[in-house]
């Protein structure tokens, strides 16, 4: 069952997420990449539902792109990564599917929906990489499936990883996992922290909603992304069956999302206006 995780097939549900690690696939040349798309077809041709969904999941990020403030923030975030100078732009070009030539719909956008579940237990693939930000009900399919969590398992589990990282220990976090029933606690397969920076951006300008939705559109994806691309060019071998890095003995928190008082203070940390 071990192979490089660039043979696994994507799990994608259409968001900002999805559209990194695709966009990551194009940059790398990985083109017959396996990607099962779910999709909420409501029309009998898919390519309207293809382009409703498309517009609604990434309505915010594709907002925020025609905000010249946000387009510079975005750039400071790509070379922050080292990504290339396009790379956000790219990612969210609504026709960068038809690069791929392996690509199936499934006729839900629900990880937990029996049809869903049923395309998992007929498929030859026993693992695959997850873009949803769905809770997994469903284990009974047999399959392993790999998520990547922006925060350092076991000391940051749970929600707004990426900020709490920051605010909580002045770092950023980020690991690769398999999914289990217990919310970020399977079997890690890498993990790494990244110092942080400031960057430029004038955040009274902004609603704390927005500032959260741009981070959530933009910096989040990269990222889970920056990791991905680690594994890929590392030709790290992936199996459920070893044993990468234990758990005991290592500080363990979960957290849930922060309120306003804790988005306001720790976006005062991450950002400077000059």
């Amino acid at each position: 069952m071990s192979k490089l995780i660039k043979d696994f097939p994507l799990i994608f549900e259409e968001g900002p997420i999805a559209r990194s690690y695709l966009q990551l696939f194009r940059t790398l040349e990985i083109k017959h990449k396996k990607i099962l798309y779910l999709l909420n077809n409501k029309f009998l041709l898919k390519n309207i539902s293809y382009k409703l969904q498309f517009r609604k999941n990434l309505y915010y990020p594709l907002k925020f792109l025609k905000d010249k403030k946000v387009i510079y923030l975005v750039s400071q975030f790509q070379e922050f990564f080292n990504f290339e100078k396009n790379f956000v732009f790219e990612m969210y070009k609504r026709d960068s599917l038809r690069e791929l030539d392996n690509i199936f719909f499934i006729d839900s956008d629900k990880v937990n929906s029996e049809i869903f579940v049923e395309t998992l237990r007929n498929i030859n693939d026993d693992i695959l990489i997850n873009t949803s930000k769905q809770i997994y009900k469903n284990f009974t399919h047999g399959k392993n499936i790999i998520h990547i969590h922006p925060g350092y398992l076991p000391k940051v589990r749970g929600a707004d990883g990426s900020l709490i990282s920051i605010l909580k220990f002045n770092e950023l976090g980020i690991s690769s996992f398999f999914i289990s029933e217990s919310i970020d606690n399977g079997q890690v397969i890498n993990r790494e922290t990244k110092m942080f920076k400031k960057f430029k951006f004038e955040i009274s300008e902004y609603s704390t909603k927005d500032i959260y939705r741009i981070w959530y559109s933009f910096f989040d994806p990269l990222l889970r992304s920056f990791h991905l691309k680690k594994l890929i060019l590392e030709n790290k071998i992936i199996s459920p069956d070893i044993k990468y890095h234990p758990h005991s003995n290592e500080e363990e928190n979960y957290y849930s999302f922060l309120n306003l008082e804790e988005l306001n203070k720790v976006f005062k940390k991450i950002f400077i206006y000059d």
